[in-house]
């Protein structure tokens, strides 16, 4: 049975997608308002709920990403493992399989306990719904499908565009990476990135610093 806590949780009024889309001051507000409630809630949901759900653990995602990944963190220097699998799609676009398509139907199944969402298994088929990739240089336009488990990773100043879906659907998990305060690349609007002056090893280590607590939507 749902505790107060989290029926107080459940009963909060959701920002707006629009307002989440434009940034807007009250979107920060309700996360930093609701923080603790939040965490509470959601530690409450997660053992009332646990049942014969899966473990979401690492077996989720791809085997080949797994085990590059682990062993970029046994030896940094073997990061090139991880690079490999990372397939260069469109001008700084790149595609790779993150989750294990066999798997999504247990992830989905998690997800679903808590809110209502698709994560689209092998045969559950759309149509439309590409992501167009803008290239300066060429001026040319790169579109891209998305296959179930695969992610795309790209910096925000690439030009993009994703096209109305025509027909069944399909949900995606869209994550902003952001440094320190929120600092962002300052290379934008087709500059050269400077060359990174980080080693394996400083790549590869799990920073100590303790979070800023900084969300940006």
């Amino acid at each position: 049975m749902a505790t107060d806590q989290l029926e107080r949780a459940r009963a909060l009024p959701v920002p707006g997608r629009e307002a989440t889309l434009h940034r807007d001051p009250s979107v920060q507000q309700f996360w930093t308002e609701n923080r603790d409630l939040l965490e509470i809630a959601w530690e409450e949901w997660d053992g009332a709920e646990q049942g014969d759900r899966p473990a979401l653990d690492s077996s989720l995602l791809d085997a080949r990403l797994r085990a590059a990944v682990d062993q970029a963190w046994t030896n940094p220097d073997e990061e090139s493992a991880v690079r490999a699998l990372l397939d260069e799609a469109a001008p700084n676009v790149y595609c790779f399989q993150f989750f294990d398509p066999e798997r999504l139907a247990d992830l989905r199944a998690y997800l679903e306990a808590a809110w209502d969402v698709n994560i689209n298994t092998p045969g559950e088929d759309f149509s439309g719904s590409s992501v167009d990739f803008f290239d300066r240089p060429t001026d040319q336009v790169n579109s891209l499908m998305f296959e179930p488990g695969m992610a795309m990773i790209h910096r925000g100043d690439v030009p993009h565009t994703a096209q109305p879906i025509t027909s069944g659907s399909r949900t995606n998990l869209v994550l902003w990476l952001y440094g320190d305060h929120g600092q962002v690349p300052r290379h934008l609007f087709g500059e050269p990135a400077p060359a990174s002056d980080l080693t394996p090893q400083e790549r590869w280590t799990t920073p100590s610093a303790p979070l800023d607590g900084f969300a940006p939507f």
